[in-house]
């Protein structure tokens, strides 16, 4: 009777935990190790199990569903390595590191993560425009064309493809800039879709809508023979943008900051509140060695000159 009794408790687990399972393969994880799964479907069921037949499919979809779970959880570390190698401007190593992966060419996230490393080392170049400059810049621009075909709905590399080809353009000049500017908003636009928690596809945005508000009396004639008119944007779109930024996530990009200043300027609005702006600015960035902050300082530093304000020493 005993013997009955457990042998109908272990069936009914193991049942169980196959529905479970094909449902969710995630409950996989409340297990701590595969040893630990193996030894609750075999080796401490001291011969009680009816269905013999059923130990195999089960064992094997569940070793199956651990190995695609361990790939993604070893690529997860893979991705926050590279990361943080980028963030340490350690860009051969991040780039050795990513193409390790032995499909790296078919992975939207290795692509798009080069692509962005490749347009970054770009900005401590002295030749922009340059035919080398250029190389590098297509092959950026590539690399986050094919992440886009592999994935088009992914966040970060929309925003990377709208910065890559921004720079692109403006290297060819005004005309293929203005031509492509509407191109460039659409991946601003799905990049805050697909990631509306970063702030940095806000500030973006928020920069093409100054951008377009200040163009010159050429720009503006071009983009009448391109568009008929300028594309739609306002400075007061570019101020909610840029703040929408920062309530996001506060002070996460300096020249976030500069741009409040700079547009609370061109609404000649609050200009107290855009002076400070830029003391902090120059307080808090005063030598600084990453090549965003650095220019953020310079520029706040020439702003206050020209409105008058004296520069925090």
């Amino acid at each position: 009777m005993r013997r009955l009794l457990l042998n109908r408790i272990v069936n009914h687990i193991l049942l169980n935990y196959f529905n479970i399972l094909k449902e969710n393969p995630t409950n996989l994880y409340r297990f701590q190790s595969i040893g630990r799964l193996i030894n609750l479907i075999g080796s401490n069921c001291n011969g009680l199990i009816s269905r013999p037949n059923m130990l195999t499919p089960l064992l094997a979809f569940s070793l199956t569903v651990y190995a695609k779970f361990d790939e993604k959880d070893e690529e997860k570390k893979l991705f926050e390595r590279a990361d943080k190698l980028f963030n340490e401007n350690k860009f051969d190593s991040m780039v050795e590191l990513l193409k390790s992966n032995p499909s790296w060419e078919d992975n939207n996230e290795v692509t798009w993560r080069l692509a962005r490393c490749y347009y970054h080392q770009l900005k401590y170049r002295s030749d922009k425009g340059s035919p080398e400059y250029m190389e590098v810049l297509k092959g950026s621009l590539a690399l986050i064309e094919k992440s886009l075909e592999i994935n088009s709905n992914c966040g970060p590399a929309h925003k990377w493809a709208s910065i890559i080809l921004d720079e692109y353009s403006t290297v060819q000049g005004t005309k293929v800039r203005i031509g492509n500017l509407l191109k460039i908003k659409g991946h601003m636009e799905k990049a805050i879709e697909y990631s509306p928690k970063d702030p940095t596809v806000y500030y973006l945005l928020g920069e093409w809508h100054y951008g377009c508000s200040s163009v010159t009396w050429v720009e503006r004639n071009l983009a009448k023979i391109i568009y008929g008119s300028l594309p739609e944007a306002s400075y007061e779109t570019a101020l909610e943008l840029f703040e929408q930024a920062e309530k996001i996530e506060p002070g996460f990009y300096s020249k976030n900051q500069i741009m409040i200043a700079k547009t609370l300027l061109a609404l000649n609005r609050e200009k107290d509140k855009a002076t400070d702006h830029l003391k902090a600015i120059v307080t808090k960035y005063k030598g600084s060695k990453k090549w965003a902050d650095a220019e953020a300082y310079k520029e706040a530093t020439t702003l206050l000159s020209k409105i008058g304000e004296q520069v925090p020493s």
